[in-house]
């Protein structure tokens, strides 16, 4: 059986799933491709030397296959996935489709950690542009009767990836920067609705407080009073 490590929750002796967009990608890939497997948690703040000794820098998500080898990096893993299990196929019918939202994280994570104010309008404004650009294709898939971000019906690789980063992206923006992201961009709003109605599991859920942990102590210039 397939083994997927992926980020604890703090404090939690290695027994909570915690909020890795990259391991949380991983979790949903084996689960929508039906693949057995077992969930073993990292626990950031308790590394396991024989982990820190097989990975040095110590990232999740890591897969062990059946037959015992080794894959990290989100990429590979979900590479490596659609090989070993190419049915249900999540490769997207179209090559543009990869495209799609594939600078979003980037310029959240350039905006959220900025510590420099007289940098903060410019990387607020890069950020928008990016969460306009998403919402346009979104809604003009809606307006065809898709729900996902592909040009056919199912959910594919790029929706397993996008979906856990902009859940990060709206929870963060939201909370220490007063930017409704979610609410504020009606396609977004219906992405993130269908994908969580139709596609998330109690075995990749994690709750938004764990989010909001995990990124205060990244947070550079924070509206929050």
């Amino acid at each position: 059986m397939m083994e997927v490590y992926v980020k604890a929750k703090p404090g939690t002796s290695g027994k909570v799933l915690g909020d890795c967009p990259f391991s949380h990608r991983v979790l949903l890939t084996v689960v929508e491709k039906k693949v057995p497997y077992v969930a073993k948690f990292i626990d950031f703040e308790q590394k396991p030397e024989w982990f820190l000794d097989a990975f040095p820098q110590g990232n999740v998500p890591v897969i062990r296959d059946g037959e015992g080898n080794w894959l990290a990096d989100s990429d590979l893993i979900c590479e490596r996935l659609e090989t070993m299990f190419p049915e249900p196929s999540l490769v997207p019918a179209s090559e543009g489709t990869k495209e799609v939202g594939k600078s979003l994280f980037g310029a959240f994570v350039k905006y959220i950690t900025n510590k420099e104010p007289e940098k903060e309008d410019d990387l607020k404004q890069s950020l928008l542009a990016e969460v306009s650009s998403l919402n346009t294709h979104v809604e003009a898939n809606q307006a065809k009767g898709l729900d996902f971000l592909d040009s056919r019906p199912a959910v594919c690789s790029v929706d397993l990836a996008l979906y856990p980063k902009l859940k990060h992206v709206c929870v963060v923006l939201s909370h220490y920067k007063g930017l409704e992201i979610r609410k504020g961009y009606g396609g977004i709003q219906a992405f993130m609705d269908n994908f969580e109605i139709k596609r998330e599991t109690e075995a990749t859920f994690y709750p938004d407080e764990y989010i909001l942990e995990g990124w205060k102590p990244k947070v550079g210039i924070s509206s929050k009073m």
